[in-house]
Formats: C-alpha cells, sequence, structure tokens
C-alpha cells in the first residue's frame, strides 16, 4: 500500500512540474510578444517618395507614363499599355482614371481593379 502512495505522489510531483513549466513558458512567451509589439509601433512613421516605392506600390500617371511604367500597374500586360499609349497619342489625355474605357480591353471591371494604382493627371 505504501508503494502504491509513492508512486502516487511521483506522478502528482510530475504533474505539478510539468504544469508550471507550461505555465512559466506561456507567461514568458506572452509577456515578449507584447514587448515586440509595443516596440514596433512606438517608432516614428517613416513616409516614402513615390520614387522610393516598388514598383508595385507606386501611382502611375495615365497621362504621362511610359509602357514600361503602365506594364508594372497589376493587371496590365504589354499589350494594353501599348493600347493606352496608342489611344492617349491619337486622341489625347485622358480625362480621368474612368475615361480609360475607351480604350479597348478595358472596362469597367478592370478600372475598378487599378483604379488604386492610376491617376490622371492634368
Amino acid at each position: 500500500m505504501l508503494q502504491g502512495s509513492k508512486a502516487s505522489l511521483a506522478r502528482g510531483a510530475l504533474l505539478l512540474s510539468f504544469i508550471f513549466i507550461v505555465f512559466s513558458f506561456g507567461s514568458w512567451f506572452f509577456a515578449h510578444r507584447a514587448r515586440q509589439s509595443r516596440n514596433a509601433d512606438s517608432g516614428p512613421v517613416q513616409l516614402l517618395a513615390q520614387s522610393e516605392l516598388p514598383a508595385s506600390m507606386r501611382i502611375v500617371d495615365i497621362n504621362r507614363a511610359s509602357e514600361e511604367e503602365l506594364i508594372a500597374v497589376p493587371g496590365i500586360g504589354p499589350s494594353l499599355a501599348r493600347r493606352i499609349v496608342e489611344d492617349r497619342n491619337a486622341l489625347g489625355r485622358f480625362e480621368s482614371v474612368a475615361a480609360l474605357t475607351r480604350v479597348k480591353g478595358i472596362g469597367e471591371k478592370m478600372i475598378a481593379r487599378i483604379e488604386r494604382f492610376i491617376e490622371a493627371r492634368r
């Protein structure tokens, strides 16, 4: 009877040790994550100039952009970029982004997909 009691005590001590280790690690982990998020949010916000942004994040002026610059816009490939430049050269500048619908292959759905990447400056 005494041996069963010792084994039971040993299992209990082992279980308590395991719970203590898990709790300690969990506390450290969440405290560490909280420190990291505080440190990440505490620095000054640095704004980048258009020239410093990756090509996929720049706002492209459809009235001045070359074919290469237009190709950098997600959703515009080489043939569509060529048609945009040809249309601009033939008919003049675009009054608005929505005016791109005059180019073959560009409809309302395409405008909705690319409008955040382009603008029509005067």
